[in-house]
């Protein structure tokens, strides 16, 4: 069939109350990820890359409903897709296709159109991988086996010379500066006394590289279980990765040999702490999906630097290849984080708007939307959520984009 039969079929969606709508529609796309692994191996030149199944694909979608009832079918669409159950979706470009929808925004601005945009995620009929592992437990045990592959390397490898343990000494001072800044009352001795006992090791770390290697994997992993948002977490996390990042040109074996086993143990931590939110981190989609490509872009950014700084060959003492095991499980832990996170995303709240059709102000458009409680809590929330500023305080005009979660 040619693009142009294709693009005058239907776009039909059956949401999860059994109900069919039939929208035009214009500008489709779609994101496609893949879960991948990378192999290196001594003595061949090149990365093994193990390409596995695709993860969800995600779907932009713009709708339109016209003509006489279209105030009505929309608001009949947008009751339907208040239900939680996924929607099955013939696309005329994309086939038949089983999504949950992560946002949507209407826009009545426009007479005889509602326009309707938002991002539509693809899912499976039947949550996998099945059983009853507990996700976070099996993330601390495997960030626990990753941060151990991830020092081992690094002592059967290196032996640090002096540059190496100022080095050493450097990042592990700047990485606690950091985290001084998020940690929590409740953890700030324990915290100390960890860069207090790093500092130490670090100074023994030609004679003792593991053990100088694990001390410094406490401090620079603690922040995944600081209590605070898993978004200042993670950032914390990623921030330390970019100065890591920063000082790689023109560095040599050890160096190197640092810089995976450091940036690797920082990956870790950020899947720990994305598994272990604080309550009210994960409040709706936007929100987990937000650290899922967080999470996602530093460990790719991570793979590419060290396809940059790994050797043409491994035919001498000091050739660097990054290391297998490492990066096997924490491809693994990444991956089984990620999972975990889409099964969050699949059943936190999704994201609504409309264009404001006359000015109004936060009061009535809770009570709209949330409806009035005692404590005014669900106007903040409102305010919040739209990142409203001094400015829109007392009114808000017509014509401004009003997202809300369901």
């Amino acid at each position: 069939m040619s693009w142009i039969d294709q693009a005058q079929e239907d776009f039909v969606i059956i949401t999860g109350d059994g109900k069919r709508y039939t929208p035009k529609w214009l500008k489709p796309s779609v994101a496609t990820e893949y879960n991948v692994a990378e192999f290196n191996f001594p003595g061949v030149a090149g990365t093994l890359v193990a390409r596995q199944l695709p993860r969800g694909r995600k779907y932009a979608v713009e709708l339109y409903f016209d003509g006489e009832y279209h105030l009505e079918v929309s608001a009949a669409f947008l009751t339907s897709a208040d239900d939680s159950r996924p929607w099955n979706v013939t696309h005329p470009y994309y086939g038949r296709i089983l999504v949950q929808p992560t946002s949507l925004l209407f826009d009545n601005s426009d007479y005889n159109i509602t326009k309707v945009t938002g991002i539509l995620l693809g899912t499976i009929g039947n949550k996998q991988p099945s059983g009853t592992v507990a996700p976070l437990d099996k993330v601390q045990q495997d960030n626990a086996a990753t941060q151990s592959n991830l020092a081992s390397s690094y002592a059967d490898t290196t032996t640090p010379t002096a540059a190496d343990i100022n080095q050493m000494t450097g990042d592990l001072a700047s990485s606690y500066a950091r985290g001084t800044r998020n940690v929590d009352a409740s953890a700030a001795e324990k915290y100390n006394n960890a860069f207090n006992t790093a500092n130490g090791a670090v100074l023994n770390a030609t004679a003792e590289p593991l053990a100088a290697m694990r001390s410094i994997q406490a401090v620079i992993a603690a922040p995944a279980l600081f209590k605070q948002s898993v978004n200042s977490r993670v950032a914390l996390l990623g921030e330390n990765l970019s100065t890591l990042r920063a000082n790689t040109a023109g560095i040599n074996f050890n160096q190197k040999q640092l810089f995976q086993a450091q940036s690797g143990t920082l990956l870790s931590a950020m899947s720990l702490a994305a598994l272990n939110p604080q309550q009210g981190d994960y409040a709706n989609k936007n929100d987990v999906l937000g650290i899922i490509e967080e999470v996602l872009l530093a460990y790719n950014t991570y793979l590419g630097d060290l396809g940059t700084l790994q050797d043409n060959n491994g035919g001498t003492p000091l050739s660097f290849i990054p290391d297998a095991n490492s990066l096997s499980s924490l491809s693994q832990l990444l991956n089984f984080a990620v999972a975990n996170l889409l099964e969050v995303a699949q059943a936190a709240k999704q994201e609504r708007g409309f264009i404001l059709e006359d000015d109004s102000n936060w009061v009535l458009l809770t009570h709209r939307l949330y409806g009035i409680d005692a404590a005014n809590t669900n106007i903040t929330r409102l305010i919040s959520e739209n990142n409203a500023g001094l400015s829109e305080m007392l009114y808000v005009r017509k014509g401004r984009a009003i997202l809300y979660y369901i």
